[in-house]
């Protein structure tokens, strides 16, 4: 299933490489819904309480994949694309901060986790805020939900196994990547294949997140 998962990811990269909206509208709203069964799957067909809120963010993430397939047909899909991966990336922070039993842990012990990741965010936003127009407080709230979940990942160090730790991690840092570029590409400048680029990260970062989650 694992397989079918990267096949209809490779199919939508491809589509989206070569510009055919078909391909992307036939192929994407597939990648979630199958994404939670295998999820379901790696968890033997049993979810603990972190990993029901982690499959809640991602029917989340689905919802704001089905918005941002119909951005360019107004800012309103957008926006909502935005709201519902923010509720996601919230999702994601609770389900994360349950998997380390409900503790502060890495985060508290070394608070310097925090500094380059501002750092990250302050420049994101910089770069970004001349062209941000009327969306700079949603982007703001967006920004800091998905460092959030940056920490939060971080945070389950020693609270779980490295296997785990570092595949969620690994995931929700392709995740990062891929709303960087769509932010990039949206209100700094254009990049050349960035919607094949965007989904290369978020597919992998979503599915990496998924399975570091089932190891919990």
């Amino acid at each position: 299933m694992g397989i079918l998962y990267f096949l209809i990811l490779a199919i939508n990269i491809v589509g989206r490489a070569i510009q055919s909206p078909l391909i992307d509208y036939v192929s994407k709203p597939l990648l979630m819904p199958l994404l939670i069964f295998l999820f379901w799957k790696f968890c033997h067909q049993q979810f603990n309480k972190s990993q029901k809120i982690t499959a809640l963010a991602l029917l989340f993430s689905w919802f704001g994949d089905l918005f941002l397939m119909f951005h360019s047909k107004g800012e309103l899909f957008f926006i909502g694309g935005l709201s519902a991966f923010l509720i996601a990336h919230l999702l994601f922070i609770y389900a994360f901060f349950l998997s380390n039993n409900g503790k502060l842990g890495a985060l508290r012990k070394n608070p310097a986790f925090f500094l380059p990741l501002i750092i990250f965010q302050v420049m994101f936003l910089y770069l970004s805020w001349p062209g941000m127009a009327e969306l700079k407080v949603p982007v703001i709230f967006y920004s800091c939900a998905i460092i959030g979940m940056i920490l939060f990942a971080i945070n389950r160090m020693g609270a779980v196994s490295f296997t785990s730790f570092f595949t969620l991690l690994f995931g929700a840092l392709l995740f990062l990547i891929s709303d960087s570029i769509i932010g990039l590409n949206k209100f700094v400048f254009p990049i050349a294949y960035a919607g094949a680029t965007i989904m290369l990260f978020y597919g992998t970062g979503q599915y990496l997140i998924a399975k570091g989650m089932s190891q919990d």
